[in-house]
């Protein structure tokens, strides 16, 4: 785990870092070993929004709120938001806020896919893929929360056929690269019905 402190006000950022063993436990479940950022309002971008597995911004400005950034980051990652002057107890609701439930929530919701590169990425990590397990990855994700049998997954990565278990055996390769940046149990088998994204 990275962890990046920025707020604009360097007594704030040397109380948070004194702070962070609080919150040690807490920030390694939710980055696992991704960045944490604790930005000021004026310090977020597009790109830091895509590297960071966790963010907390810290704003002065009354405008951040209703920022189109501010919002795209409630439904995409693990982040929170509070507001200057900061106090540990803010951080730490903020922190407490981000729940096991919303954190794979966001992870569905932050996951982009770029074809041009078989490439996966999910808050600030990423992993390339094979081509087919790209195909396959983008069947799933195309109808994530839903199960997809096999012989859909045979159809679409395999219109020309193929013999024996080709497709489970990419699909265990797929759940081994996916699960560190994904988080355990979010790609899955489901007895009798397919493979599913959560």
């Amino acid at each position: 785990m990275q962890i990046h402190i920025h707020t604009g006000d360097d007594a704030t950022d040397a109380l948070l870092q004194a702070a962070l063993p609080l919150w040690e436990a807490r920030l390694t479940a939710l980055s696992g070993d991704g960045t944490v950022c604790i930005l000021s309002d004026t310090g977020v971008t597009e790109q830091t929004a895509d590297e960071a597995s966790v963010l907390l911004v810290v704003y002065r400005s009354e405008g951040w709120p209703g920022d189109p950034l501010h919002k795209r980051l409630t439904d995409a990652l693990p982040y929170g938001a509070v507001s200057w002057p900061v106090s540990l107890a803010a951080v730490e609701k903020a922190l407490l806020q981000m729940d096991t439930g919303t954190v794979r929530e966001s992870h569905a919701a932050a996951i982009r896919l770029l074809p041009e590169e078989n490439l996966v990425k999910c808050g600030g990590r990423s992993v390339r893929l094979t081509t087919r397990e790209f195909q396959l990855f983008s069947v799933l994700y195309e109808h994530r929360g839903q199960p997809v049998s096999r012989d859909i997954l045979l159809a679409a990565v395999w219109p020309e056929g193929v013999e024996g278990n080709a497709c489970e055996v990419h699909m265990t390769h797929l759940r081994r690269k996916l699960t560190p940046i994904l988080g355990e149990g979010m790609l899955a088998g489901i007895r009798g019905k397919g493979y599913i994204l959560h």
